[in-house]
Parts: structure tokens; sequence; C-alpha cells
């Protein structure tokens, strides 16, 4: 037997594709399987779809709760778990049937305190279409070597919490943010700072789908603003470790969020949705006054002083350097 790994997956009126997702996971080549369901208040026949697998599989833990969100059906999860790993699955994805098996082999090989491999897109319909970034195959990766690939490529493939498995002990003291949208990204860093061994994986065993019920296609004008605070959490976790040059791309990723923020039309109809974007820009400004009194690169100095002297001025700046970029890659 290997070790017990615990399967934590929130769900929330998933009925239309909850019987894939379960049934990839059951039909795993790895067997030793602690299996969480958790009923986040589901008003369609989710539950009904759940009782019915728990019967017939005694792996399955179900947990009934009301409403209360992604981030707190997965804490739930957390508190439940009795595996020695730990693996996320959304109630509206599934699995390849080795995906669990591969990951573990992953984790022994490399001494790792997390593996992660690579996923694919998946509408509604069911068709597959290939995610555009790369996914790195690598024995162990450095941090900085994740900064520049989760730059390079725009990646989400070490920020979404989906595509790996990790050892428990790594989220001993941390929980998911309720109320937040992009948990993800709030609990990115601290992740990394307690899993100095990572191991990547380019083979694709993770299938995610992307419709208009899902919680990415139901964006509300607070994904935004969640966002940025995300990422204002990065900045001073980036800032305490002196790491200027991965700082320098996050910075202009939280102030093109912010302008984006700024020409929503919520920000002038919607007095609470104003205030805090209004408040995430203080505290931007408030760590690009102490970014910039750093050794920051030229580059990023300039960035920072646009910033610091007005949204019109950093939109200028920026527009100005797209161009300028462009204009290097036709060349």
């Amino acid at each position: 037997m290997g070790k017990l790994i615990s399967v934590i997956v929130p769900v929330y009126n998933s009925e239309r594709f909850l019987n894939q997702c379960i049934e990839s996971i059951l039909e795993q080549t790895y067997r030793d399987l602690e299996i969480i369901l958790i009923n986040d208040g589901s008003t369609d026949r989710s539950l009904e779809i759940m009782e019915e697998y728990a019967k017939h599989d005694r792996r399955i833990v179900l947990l009934n709760q009301r409403r209360g969100g992604a981030a707190n059906a997965r804490n739930r999860g957390l508190k439940a778990a009795h595996g020695s790993y730990l693996m996320f699955v959304d109630s509206d994805d599934y699995i390849s049937k080795d995906m669990i098996s591969f990951l573990y082999k992953r984790l022994s090989e490399n001494d790792a305190q997390i593996a992660t491999c690579g996923y694919e897109l998946v509408n509604e319909g069911g068709s597959i279409f290939p995610a555009a970034e790369k996914f790195p195959e690598m024995g162990i990766i450095t941090e900085n070597e994740i900064w520049d690939l989760y730059y390079d490529n725009r990646s989400t493939y070490f920020s979404v919490i989906w595509n790996k498995i990790y050892e428990k002990e790594i989220f001993e003291g941390i929980e998911f943010i309720d109320g937040k949208h992009y948990e993800d990204e709030y609990l990115f860093d601290e992740i990394m700072l307690k899993a100095p061994r990572i191991t990547c994986a380019a083979q694709k065993k993770y299938f995610y789908r992307q419709w208009d019920g899902s919680l990415m296609g139901r964006k509300d004008i607070y994904y935004y603003t969640d966002f940025i605070e995300a990422i204002v959490i990065r900045l001073n976790y980036l800032y305490e470790k002196q790491m200027f040059d991965v700082a320098d791309h996050t910075f202009g990723q939280a102030a093109d969020a912010l302008l984006d923020c700024c020409v929503n039309e919520g920000y002038k109809t919607n007095g609470k949705f104003r205030k805090n974007v209004d408040r995430q820009e203080q505290a931007l400004r408030r760590l690009a006054k102490q970014y910039i009194k750093q050794p920051v690169s030229t580059a990023f100095g300039i960035k920072l002083a646009a910033f610091l002297a007005g949204k019109r001025i950093y939109c200028f700046f920026r527009d100005l350097h797209r161009i300028k970029r462009q204009k290097r890659g036709n060349m």
C-alpha cells in the first residue's frame, strides 16, 4: 500500500459535470485515496449525486454545509483530511486515470514536497483545446526559475491549486481566504515558502473546464480588486526577499489591473467598488514609494516614478513601452 492521499472537492451546483468529476477520481490507478466531497449549499441535484456515490465507495467522505464559497469548503476539507498528501479538484473538472499515481511517483523520485503537471482546457460541450502556455519539465525547480516561467508565459501553471499534489504539512497554518476570488493567488507565495523542493511535469493530466457557469466564467467586478489585493500581498513578499527583478513584472501586473478597474463602468456607478479600487491604489502607491528607494533597475524605477506621478502618466508610459516592444518583435 502507498501513502493515503486526500482529494478535496468543493461542490456547488455542479450536477451537469459532477458525475464525470467523481468517476475520474474513483477510477484512479492509485487506490489509497480519501475522497472528500464538500456540498457547499447546492440547490440542484449535486448532493443527491454525491450521496449515491458515497453509498458504493467507502473511500468517499461526504460533508454538507450551508453556502460558504469555494475557499470555505476547501478549508472544511483540509480540516477533515487524514492523508499524508493533499490534492484539490474542482467539481466541474476531471483528471486523467493515472494523474495521482503519476504525480505521487514524481514526488517520490525527486524527494519533493509538491509535484505539478500540465493541463488541458475543456469547454462546456466537452471539447478539448490546448492551453496556450508551455509547461515545464524539470526534476526540481528553484524559486527564481518559477518566477521566470510564471511571467514569461503569463502562466497559471504554478499559481493554481488544482494541478498538483502536496505534502500535507505544507498546509499547516495555511487557510484559503473566505470571500475572496483568486484564492489560489493569495496562497501562491506562502505555499512556495514552505516547499523548497517542487518537481514539474509537462504531461497534461488535469482537465480544466471553462464555461459561463464556472467560477471563472461568472466573474463579477470584485474579481479584479481581489486580484490586485493578492498581487499587493505578493509585492510585500518580494520586497522582503529583495527580489526586485520579479517585482518589476509583478508591479506592472497590479498597475495594469488597477487601470482596467478605473475604466470599468462600475467605477462610476458602484460606490463600494470605487472605494475598493481606491484602497488598492493607495496600497500600490505606498509600495511604489518603498521600492523606488531600493536598488531597482532603471526601467523599474521609471515605471514606479510614472505610477507615482499619476494614472494618466503611467498609462502613457505603459503604452509607449508596449509599442517599443512590438517594434522590436517585428524586426
